[in-house]
């Protein structure tokens, strides 16, 4: 256990954290833990950062969840992550900020690896989350 650890640390050394938010006028907000509804399922999502910054004239927030699992997630499991989150910057920031693609961020620690909005859109992911909350809530209800 205590070399996986290492391993992880490890991993987690070499990211480039600059990555994970804008550099400039970053303001940081109390985030709330919400119960969304997607697709019929509740879904718990706790960021651990929101942030609000400038972006040309336009007022953003952005958010940071950071998760792990032994053997890491893969970029697809993250998508479901990420496309939660983006549903919960939508339902408690939309009306007052512009939501960022870019810095909707899922950081998965284990593997040290990162996943945007933008990314899950522009990959595809977004149809392998709707499929994997059908599963899910057939598999519920």
């Amino acid at each position: 256990m205590s070399q996986r650890n290492i391993d992880i640390l490890h991993n987690a050394k070499e990211f480039d954290y600059r990555e994970l938010k804008p550099y400039y006028g970053v303001n940081y907000i109390k985030n709330t833990k919400v119960i969304l509804e997607l697709q019929g399922l509740q879904i718990q999502v706790i960021p651990n950062h929101v942030f609000t910054f400038i972006d040309n004239g336009v007022e953003k927030v952005g958010a940071i969840w950071f998760v792990a699992k032994k053997d890491g997630y893969r970029k697809e499991e993250l998508a479901l992550f990420a496309t939660s989150l983006y549903e919960y910057l939508t339902k408690m920031y939309n009306k007052k900020y512009e939501i960022s693609l870019d810095y909707c961020i899922v950081f998965e620690i284990t593997l040290a690896d990162k996943l945007t909005y933008r990314q899950v859109i522009n990959l595809g992911y977004k149809s392998y989350a709707n499929e994997v909350l059908n599963i899910l809530k057939k598999a519920i209800g």
